[in-house]
């Protein structure tokens, strides 16, 4: 059962990718995608937010984390919205597996203005708020380490 959960392939000689691991979580298994998943972590898990994001998580027995967002209208256009989700999508996807955890990143209206570096600061001092069981590496985004 556990191999299911991991893409296939060798690490490359050298190239210190995080994606190229044999043991990397793929990003499809990754995401949060059922309403059912979602109101599970609305409803078990830990909140803590700031100007920019709220973060919301409960544990999972997945042993990886999971990832999920709501960017409501009141953040702007569809442009908008669509581009602060990949951004966001790109941190988060960064991120080092803080282990078994599902997780809804909640966009507030600031956030659109934001630049990338705030949202991965963000993001990082929400998730250590919340309390991830494993210590976080920095986010590799020119984020200074805590």
């Amino acid at each position: 059962m556990e191999g299911k959960f991991f893409v296939e392939g060798e690490p490359k000689e050298g190239s210190g990718s995080l994606y190229s691991h044999p043991f990397v979580v793929s990003k499809r298994l990754r995401k949060l995608n059922k309403a059912k998943e979602f109101e599970r972590v609305k409803k078990e898990g830990r909140s803590r937010g700031d100007r920019l994001l709220t973060l919301k998580s409960a544990p999972n027995d997945l042993g990886f984390a999971r990832w999920g967002m709501l960017v409501s209208r009141k953040v702007g256009s569809a442009v908008t919205r669509n581009t602060v989700r990949r951004r966001l999508r790109e941190i988060v996807f960064g991120l080092p597996n803080l282990g078994g955890w599902d997780s809804i990143v909640i966009v507030h209206p600031a956030a659109a203005s934001a630049p990338s570096q705030a949202l991965a600061r963000s993001l990082d001092h929400l998730i250590k708020r919340v309390g991830f069981s494993r210590p976080l590496q920095p986010l590799g985004l020119g984020v200074p380490p805590a």
